[in-house]
């Protein structure tokens, strides 16, 4: 594990890179200027409705309505190659709960093939104190935090 600063933590080194949502992180509002405020824009995305009079015509017809997925999974991946040294940023909301976010991080990395890895904290949690949380279920300790 590599603890890194404020100040080498947009350097090369890892593939993908856990923040935490706007409340809980600096780094999280830094990132978003780099990722051309994707992160800021997702929030704002309101799911498609169709309105009443289209609903009962596609009834009529024997049509079914198309159902858009409004994802509740609490991340956002976002493909950064061409704005940032990685190719991926997630940002997490972060659960109240340290051993859940540890291992929602762990199935985000494992589900994307194990790439190099970089964790920005969320504000007030310590490195020892997510590291303690991370051995206790993980083995996997070669990757980099980042201490809002």
């Amino acid at each position: 594990m590599t603890l890194l600063t404020q100040s080498s933590s947009t350097n090369f080194g890892a593939d993908l890179w856990i923040i935490p949502k706007f409340e809980n992180s600096r780094a999280a509002s830094r990132l978003d200027w780099y990722l051309n405020f994707q992160l800021t824009r997702s929030t704002a995305k309101i799911p498609k409705v169709l309105n009443e009079e289209l609903t009962s015509l596609l009834k009529n017809c024997g049509l079914t309505e198309a159902h858009y997925h409004q994802g509740t999974s609490g991340k956002l991946l976002i493909s950064s190659s061409q704005l940032l040294p990685n190719r991926w940023v997630v940002q997490l909301e972060n659960s109240e709960n340290l051993n859940d976010w540890c291992s929602r991080i762990a199935e985000i990395w494992a589900g994307l093939r194990k790439p190099t890895l970089r964790v920005f904290l969320p504000t007030g949690l310590s490195s020892g104190d997510f590291l303690t949380t991370w051995k206790q279920s993980q083995s996997f300790d070669d990757f980099s935090i980042v201490v809002d």
